[in-house]
């Protein structure tokens, strides 16, 4: 049997706008949520900005990458971000490992990820809260299409009424759609639609800037494979994501490179651990003590945590006030360092954390 869905009914003032998805589902079903449904959309005020939250569903088409497909035999991976003005569509696709059903279902749901950690395949992603938290943030619904590497058949597919979720009749659904429907630019790979967008007018320069800053080094080559590509696409603009760092800024002669050993506890065994902070400082060509001079970026797993961070409180500064501060560059890598549910900071009351904020 085929339906077509309606995603929603959004009250705008005195009128109702009814959306509906000009695609045809086979085999839908509902399927039910473990936990109180309504918690998607208290997610969605976590506070998450747009960068932040494009770059959890960019850091999942990585994880992807990583993880699904053998080293040595990865693809190129290319991610197309779009933004769809005349149709009021978010879009985040990729030609990565894709999933089948049972895993696309799994990714909607809170917790739940088959993403593992070892020393050789480090994954951005470790909570399962990225999509939810990311897609709620951006707008109150989505759907997710997907086809697994080389596997048949129809494209599987989700929608997950985000805004309605927990009022009568509304559940996530799930079922089977053409590739052709799909809006997918390979055979195997994920596409996420985002609708109801919460911010209508988006800066897509602004998001240029820091995409290049998020994705540096995996837009050139890495140690996973040949380097990734990230377009950003806004009707018939399209822009290719650059790699962009702190060297930018700085006068050359004052950049230097960093290794600080770290040591801490290790809360379970109780055994000293040792790691290092690695990157780059340097000098501002500017000076003075303008917000937008000065700073650190901090990385984890090659992900973007904070984008110059500047801050004066004690739990999440790493460098004491001075009135030249702003002058100040760096590029902080701390892979070993857990970061908050949202991963817009790491964790300020893990061992790992203060010794490293010591250490620096």
């Amino acid at each position: 049997m085929t339906y077509f869905l309606i995603i929603s009914f959004l009250l705008f003032s005195d009128s109702i706008l009814i959306i509906i998805l000009n695609m045809a589902w086979s085999e839908e079903e509902e399927y039910e949520l473990e936990y109180d449904p309504t918690i998607h959309r208290k997610l969605g005020q976590a506070n998450l900005d747009l960068e932040q939250a494009i770059n959890e569903l960019i850091a999942n088409s990585i994880d992807s990458w990583i993880q699904k497909f053998e080293d040595g035999k990865r693809p190129k991976l290319k991610i197309i971000v779009e933004h769809d003005t005349s149709n009021k569509i978010l879009s985040v696709s990729d030609n990565a490992f894709g999933m089948d059903v049972t895993q696309l279902k799994d990714m909607t749901v809170l917790g739940r990820t088959d993403k593992t950690q070892d020393s050789k395949k480090k994954l951005m992603g470790h909570f399962g809260f990225g999509v939810t938290v990311s897609t709620s943030s951006i707008g109150g619904n989505y759907t997710a299409y997907s086809k697994k590497y080389k596997s048949r058949g129809e494209v599987s597919v989700v929608n997950v009424p985000v805004k309605l979720l927990g009022t009568k009749g509304n559940k996530p659904r799930f079922g089977k759609v053409t590739f052709e429907d799909s809006g997918l630019f390979e055979k195997h790979g994920t596409r996420i639609e985002i609708t109801d967008l919460k911010r209508q007018e988006i800066d897509i320069w602004g998001l240029k800037t820091h995409f290049g800053f998020s994705w540096k080094y995996f837009l050139e080559e890495n140690d996973y494979g040949p380097p990734v590509e990230i377009i950003l696409l806004e009707d018939e603009q399209e822009i290719v994501i650059v790699p962009h760092g702190i060297q930018y800024y700085c006068i050359p002669e004052s950049l230097i490179d960093i290794s600080i050993p770290v040591k801490w506890i290790d809360i379970d065994s109780k055994e000293p651990i040792e790691d290092f902070l690695t990157g780059k400082f340097g000098f501002s060509v500017i000076g003075g003590t303008s917000d937008e001079a000065g700073g650190l970026n901090l990385y984890r797993m090659g992900q973007l945590i904070k984008k110059l961070n500047q801050d004066s409180n004690k739990t999440t500064r790493w460098y004491g006030y001075h009135p030249d501060y702003a002058r100040f560059y760096g590029e902080i890598n701390a892979d070993f360092i857990p970061t908050n549910a949202e991963k817009n900071f790491f964790e300020t009351n893990s061992p790992e954390y203060i010794a490293a904020v010591e250490a620096f």
